[in-house]
């Protein structure tokens, strides 16, 4: 019995995550207008990918060494939170200082979204953390 309740909350979470997404989709779509939403998606877009080639596996690390007992939970995470920050740190600074040549690059010289994007890429890389 609590197999099943256990598939059925993990289901019925997915679902409601899902549904969650789609009204925000829609939200998103119908005030931003479709260059909005163009420039939205860029800028997430470049933001993930930021994250995905500086994470290094610490969602994936952090599961193991808990996992096996490798390793404390306290010290496994505040070693997550510690990289994350960092990393998410020196991003930002790297995008920052490009800002301009990314900008005339990426949006037509609007360095604007790039400078909120230098912002957005600290708290990506702490979302990591929730993946532990």
């Amino acid at each position: 019995m609590r197999f099943f309740n256990t598939i059925l909350s993990v289901f019925s979470t997915r679902i409601v995550e899902k549904f969650i997404r789609q009204i925000n989709s829609i939200i998103i779509s119908r005030s931003l207008g479709p260059g909005g939403v163009g420039l939205y998606t860029l800028f997430f877009a470049l933001a993930k990918n930021l994250y995905t080639f500086s994470e290094f596996g610490m969602g994936a690390s952090g599961i193991y060494f808990m996992r096996r007992k490798i390793s404390e939970e306290k010290k496994v995470i505040e070693n997550a939170v510690v990289f994350s920050l960092s990393v998410g740190l020196i991003l930002a600074l790297i995008v920052f200082i490009f800002r301009k040549q990314l900008g005339s690059f990426l949006l037509d010289d609007q360095e604007y979204y790039i400078f909120l994007m230098s912002l957005v890429v600290p708290m990506i890389m702490l979302a990591s953390i929730f993946s532990i």
